[in-house]
C-alpha cells in the first residue's frame, strides 16, 4: 500500500488499513473509524510559497548508489543501551526508540565519515494536543532535529536527541502563528539538506503503530516491511516480529561503501545483527 504524504502520515495509513481489514471481515467490535478533525485544530491556509523539500538528490532504491539492510535489536540489547544512557546521563527513562536512534546515528555517522551530522526525527503529535486522538487522520507530526559537530559519543547524541524532543512545543503549533512555527522547523531542516557539507540522517519510527493489526480474514501479518526508499542515510524503525518482547527492526539505507563499514563496525555488531 502507498499514499501521498500530502494526505496522511504513516500512522494514519496503518490505522486506515486496520479499519479496512475490520470491515472486510465484518468485525464491528474492532471497527474504529478514522476521525477527520485535524482541520479544526489546524485550519487550512493558502500557502503557495511554502514547498518543503526534505529530500536530498534521489536515486532509485535498487540502484548501485544505495543499499538497504535490516538489523535486529533484541530486547536484551535495547535494555543494555538504555541502561548505559541512564548510568551516564541525567536521562531517567529513555525510550527504546531514543536509545536505538542515538546509537544508530552514532554508528551510521562513523560509517559515513561524518565530521558534522544532523538527525531528523518526526514526532507523532496525537495525544499531545487534547483534541487530537490516536484515530485522528492526517499529517499529524512535527519534525525535530539535533546537530552534532566533531567526534561525539553515542551517549552524547542521546542527550542531544532528548533535548530536541523536550524542546518540541506543540502549543506553538496552535493559534494564529501555528503554521509559521511548523514552517520554520521544516525550513531549518531543508537548509541542512541544501548545505552539502553536513550528513543528514532521517529517522522514522513505526514502533507501536498498528501495522501488525490488519487482519483481512486470513490472519495478522507475519512480517511488515518498507518499500520504495529513494534516498541514502534513511533509517526506519519497526517493532520486531515478536513485538510483545519489545525488540526493534532497523531498516538502514546507506551507500554501499558506508554499509560495508557499518557491517564491519565491532561496536555496532556488539548490539545488533543483520538478517536481511
Amino acid at each position: 500500500m502507498c499514499i501521498s504524504h500530502r494526505i496522511a502520515d504513516h500512522y494514519s495509513l496503518s490505522s486506515f488499513t486496520k479499519c479496512w481489514a475490520a470491515i472486510a471481515r465484518r468485525d464491528d467490535s474492532s471497527l474504529i473509524s478514522p476521525v477527520f478533525n485535524s482541520a479544526t485544530v489546524f485550519p487550512p491556509r493558502n500557502t503557495p510559497d511554502f514547498r518543503p523539500n526534505l529530500k536530498s538528490p534521489s536515486v532509485h532504491p535498487l540502484a548501485a548508489e544505495v543499499t538497504m539492510k535490516t538489523f535486529l535489536f533484541t530486547p536484551a540489547a535495547i535494555n543494555a543501551l538504555k541502561l548505559e544512557i541512564t548510568n551516564t546521563t541525567s536521562i531517567a527513562n529513555p525510550s527504546r526508540v531514543e536509545a536505538v536512534t542515538a546509537f544508530l546515528w552514532s554508528r551510521c555517522a562513523a560509517a559515513c565519515g561524518s565530521d558534522a551530522s544532523v538527525a531528523c526525527h518526526p514526532v507523532n503529535i496525537r495525544g499531545k494536543i487534547p483534541s487530537l486522538t490516536e484515530n485522528s487522520f492526517g499529517n499529524l507530526f512535527q519534525m525535530v532535529f539535533a546537530e552534532s559537530r566533531g567526534a561525539a559519543s553515542w551517549i552524547g547524541l542521546a542527550e542531544k536527541l532528548r533535548s530536541a524532543f523536550v524542546a518540541l512545543d506543540v502549543a506553538r503549533l496552535l493559534g494564529e502563528r501555528g503554521f509559521e512555527a511548523a514552517k520554520e522547523n521544516f525550513m531549518e531542516i531543508s537548509k541542512h539538506l541544501a548545505k552539502g557539507n553536513v550528513d543528514v540522517f532521517r529517522f522514522s519510527s513505526m514502533c507501536r503503530f498498528p501495522v501488525y493489526e490488519a487482519d483481512f480474514g486470513w490472519g495478522k501479518p507475519v512480517w511488515v516491511s518498507y518499500a520504495g526508499v529513494p534516498n541514502k542515510n534513511c533509517v526506519f524503525l519497526f517493532d520486531s516480529v515478536d513485538m510483545e518482547r519489545g525488540g526493534v527492526e532497523a531498516w538502514v539505507v546507506l551507500t554501499p561503501q558506508a554499509m560495508e563499514r557499518l557491517q564491519g563496525d565491532l561496536s555496532f555488531l556488539h548490539f545488533t545483527s543483520a538478517f536481511a
